[in-house]
């Protein structure tokens, strides 16, 4: 083994243990979230308003971060968001009431942001510098990462399920261990940047121009940051409402816990899926069968009907895993953390602004018809995109 493929694995190892702890520690509190914050003295008007506390801290703070990642050092930026989620630890452990919860949440959304495009990027910029064949090794990392974090999501809620009615907020002290623990692999076993050396750095302003340049340039990041969108109406009505959409199936609610197992699974199978030259030709396949699903949603048949919801949630996190791949593979090094926070702030600004009208939506409409409009609607619309995506290609070939 060279010294640059220890490099590289020692990088790659630190990466998937910090987000094996970092993930396990934040998912320790999703299965029991709303009973905890009802103890801690809010209503669930107060638990959307401290949602919205973390939607508008990730939304002001990650891309500014991904270009102060690309200036300075992603490594860093990596460790504050670390240092932000142990922050919001403590004020949830130690605090009560509306306006200490708000401010933990805002802390949980910085940390969110600061996490966005760091060590990650500087692991695939690693790959493209170090690596025989870059695009296979950035191909493999996103597949572990991804598969990594949602193994680590369920051990996580599945931890935290047990330990809540145990020992109570005392959850929130373990996952301040973890969150510590995601820490030691960076701080000790992931390399420094090789732009932190570098005496004159480029204004941030600069940085910005480079990265709307870049986009200008290269029509088809502009392509995959659009289908990243547009899944977001598939994303946001799933997150939002599978829950609830499952009891009107007639789902008992004590088993509304399996089926998020089956969809964390579903995510797992999704991300083991090759993505190469080969796959073009199932893709095109895939069209009607993709067109079809969310038509079936509305089956008399119970099994029909939620075997094609989750046939749709399979193609759509496969379709958000295979845009993720071709983006880090496309973007440049200089600006990957830039470009990889503005698509993520994009995602969720049109994410904010579909639930804003499915609120709206669920008021004129049934349940299973918003569901199924925003599924094909989602759906048609990453087919056009992916048609003009392909299409680029050949253009290309042409001149």
């Amino acid at each position: 083994m060279t010294e640059q493929d220890a490099l590289t694995r020692r990088a790659g190892i630190a990466y998937y243990v910090s987000t094996a702890f970092l993930i396990a520690s934040k998912s320790l509190p999703h299965a029991v979230l709303t009973v905890l914050l009802l103890h801690k003295g809010l209503d669930l008007t107060e638990i959307m308003f401290v949602q919205t506390a973390f939607t508008i801290a990730v939304f002001l703070f990650e891309f500014p971060s991904g270009v102060i990642s690309d200036l300075y050092s992603r490594k860093i930026v990596y460790l504050a968001s670390i240092l932000a989620w142990v922050a919001a630890c403590s004020v949830i452990l130690f605090g009560s009431g509306f306006a200490m919860m708000c401010v933990a949440w805002a802390l949980y959304g910085i940390s969110e942001a600061l996490a966005s495009g760091t060590v990650d990027a500087s692991l695939i910029n690693l790959y493209k510098r170090l690596s025989p064949d870059p695009d296979e090794e950035i191909k493999t990392f996103k597949r572990i990462s991804n598969q990594v974090s949602m193994v680590s999501m369920i051990i996580g809620a599945m931890l935290g399920s047990a330990l809540y009615f145990a020992i109570g907020y005392n959850i929130y002290a373990v996952a301040m261990a973890l969150a510590c623990a995601a820490a030691l692999p960076i701080v000790f076993a992931f390399p420094k940047d090789d732009h932190e050396a570098r005496e004159k750095k480029p204004t941030i302003m600069s940085q910005v121009k480079g990265g709307l340049s870049e986009l200008r340039k290269d029509r088809r990041l502009t392509f995959l940051i659009g289908m990243a969108a547009v899944s977001q109406i598939f994303f946001q009505t799933h997150f939002n409402l599978w829950q609830a959409y499952l009891l009107r199936m007639g789902v008992k609610d004590k088993y509304l816990f399996v089926f998020y197992l089956v969809f964390q699974v579903i995510g797992i199978a999704a991300y083991a899926i090759h993505i190469d030259g080969r796959l073009r030709r199932f893709l095109y396949l895939g069209i009607p069968v993709a067109l079809i699903m969310p038509l079936l949603i509305t089956s008399g048949s119970r099994i029909v009907s939620i075997g094609a919801y989750c046939i749709s949630v399979f193609i759509f996190t496969f379709l958000q895993y295979m845009c993720d791949v071709l983006f880090s593979m496309r973007v440049s090094e200089e600006r990957i953390s830039t470009l990889i926070t503005l698509n993520s702030t994009t995602c969720r600004i049109i994410g904010f602004l579909v639930l804003g009208l499915n609120g709206l939506l669920l008021r004129q409409i049934k349940l299973t018809t918003l569901i199924v409009g925003s599924f094909e609607i989602a759906t048609f619309l990453s087919i056009l995109l992916g048609l003009f995506f392909m299409l680029s290609f050949s253009k290309k070939k042409k001149e």
